[in-house]
């Protein structure tokens, strides 16, 4: 089973990876305008640090997929539990996404589980 969420994470690290790149070309060509329109480039990000995470995880010598989903749960409940309250409004949002990648994280790999 952590065969199978690599995969699927090593996909979607390739989609964000892919995205992030189209954003730093938009924003090479036009700042302003690439940042108008940016949101997508934080959750890319949000999502890129999230799946490195996972998949070193699952990577790592004896875990299982019930293991990690049982950290990247924790990591979850925590960011909910104390949420970001910086005076930086974008680290605010880069938090705010990122418990947006660990939920969908923790939500896939309980289905893989069940599998």
């Amino acid at each position: 089973m952590s065969a199978k969420a690599i995969k699927n994470f090593i996909g979607q690290l390739e989609t964000a990876k892919y995205d992030l790149e189209r954003f730093q070309t938009r924003f090479e060509q036009d700042p302003a305008n690439a940042l108008s329109w940016g949101l997508g480039a934080f959750q890319n990000a949000a999502r890129r640090k999230v799946l490195i995470d996972a998949i070193a995880a699952l990577s790592a010598e004896g875990s299982t997929v019930e293991h990690v989903c049982r950290g990247l749960r924790n990591r979850l409940m925590n960011k909910s539990r104390w949420p970001a309250q910086s005076t930086s409004p974008t680290a605010n949002l880069m938090e705010q996404y990122e418990l947006a990648a660990l939920t969908e994280a923790v939500e896939y790999l309980e289905s893989v589980e069940q599998d």
